[in-house]
């Protein structure tokens, strides 16, 4: 039994992408029973982010906001795999989200979560689904969140689900599939987006570590600085991907060095 925990990003709550959600369990239920930890975020205590940068430069235990944040990540952490649940708002995520969001944007800086495969499930009522499936899932592929499975189902004012269409049927029960495999295997896949990624921070962090001792001393200790480190954790992946990445992390931190330089020059 894999014990799952459910992210509702809706402000209404129980409504179409909830329902869809239910469905999407059902259909990972045939292939083995699971626990489900369920959290309305709507309900929970989630203060709005200041920016005052203090989680990313002290660490998120320095946050100035005592809330429930630091116990949803804990179960996080706790889980097998996280399911988000959350509509399409105009192409993009519920403020609810985002917020959430942006409460763990230090985790971007120093990702921990590599052991939680995520399932994405959003609806929308016409257009910007491929949107939504898009920004719901940028920040998670940064903070370790691998394979990232994407299920997204239109579900316009007609859509009736007395009877679900058997070609939305079809696509749940394969989205279903695909993260019943992830959960099982543990096997990370990563694009080139997360792999330019790394190797940006790889080779900049250590120049600004002026600015991001805490990302210079984290990375330190994880031994992410080491030349044959090519991501955060070992996966097999394509040589021509590794190396590309790599090239545009080694440009960066150029680019950055011109800064430096013209900034020491100026003062």
């Amino acid at each position: 039994m894999k014990k799952i925990l459910v992210l509702y990003g809706s402000p209404k709550g129980k409504g179409n992408t909830s329902k869809i959600a239910q469905l999407f369990m059902h259909a990972l239920d045939i292939h083995r029973e699971n626990e489900y930890v369920e959290f309305y975020l709507k309900d929970m205590n989630i203060g709005l982010c200041k920016g005052c940068m203090a989680c990313v430069t002290k660490g998120i235990e320095k946050c100035p906001l005592n809330d429930d944040v630091s116990m949803i990540i804990t179960e996080i952490l706790n889980s097998d795999g996280v399911i988000l649940a959350s509509p399409n708002f105009t192409g993009n995520v519920p403020w609810l989200v985002k917020n959430f969001f942006d409460r763990m944007c230090s985790f971007a800086h120093r990702p921990i979560f590599f052991n939680q495969p995520l399932a994405i499930v959003t609806t929308c009522a016409g257009i910007g689904l491929a949107d939504s499936l898009k920004n719901h899932s940028e920040l998670p592929k940064y903070i370790g969140f691998h394979p990232i499975t994407k299920l997204g189902v239109k579900t316009p004012p007609h859509f009736s689900f007395k009877k679900i269409n058997q070609a939305i049927q079809k696509k749940i029960e394969k989205s279903a599939k695909s993260f019943h495999q992830s959960l099982i295997s543990k096997q990370p896949k990563f694009n080139l987006d997360s792999l330019i990624f790394y190797q940006i921070f790889k080779n900049i962090i250590p120049l600004l570590r002026n600015y991001f001792s805490k990302d210079f001393s984290y990375w330190n200790e994880q031994g992410w600085f080491s030349k044959d480190k090519t991501y955060f954790v070992s996966f097999k992946g394509k040589k021509l991907q590794k190396i590309l990445s790599q090239f545009i992390g080694k440009m960066a931190a150029r680019s950055v060095e011109k800064e430096l330089v013209q900034i020491k020059s100026s003062s």
